[in-house]
């Protein structure tokens, strides 16, 4: 599958969704681990932690087993590399609370960076 900026704000597109997920379409939804190696220079850094934040429902949460009656899973481990890029720590800071709350979240630039 081609990851392109289209697929990584297609599965939520619209800010609603955040609030109300049970209203969307996911392209994959029993998705648990996602583990990439991009090799460009441009990507949508921002569509990917809105997708990231969409996809993870703390265990044990009325959203968690609202998703699991749907038949949605929540993510659990989330791996990104950047081969010709640096990773911006800032960018991907919103990702960090989710990583105290079990979500296993690895963000590695050139620059040595991990997130």
């Amino acid at each position: 599958m081609t990851v392109s900026p289209d697929t990584v704000s297609g599965d939520y597109g619209e800010a609603e969704a955040l609030h109300h997920p049970s209203t969307s379409l996911s392209l994959v939804p029993k998705l648990h681990s996602l583990h990439l190696i991009y090799t460009s220079a441009a990507f949508d850094d921002a569509a990917f932690v809105t997708m990231v934040q969409s996809r993870w429902f703390k265990p044990g949460s009325n959203l968690s087993a609202e998703m699991l009656a749907m038949g949605r899973s929540s993510i659990r481990s989330v791996v990104l590399k950047f081969t010709l890029r640096e990773a911006d720590a800032d960018i991907y800071k919103p990702l960090r609370g989710l990583d105290a709350e079990g979500l296993r979240v690895v963000v590695t630039g050139t620059n040595g960076v991990q997130v």
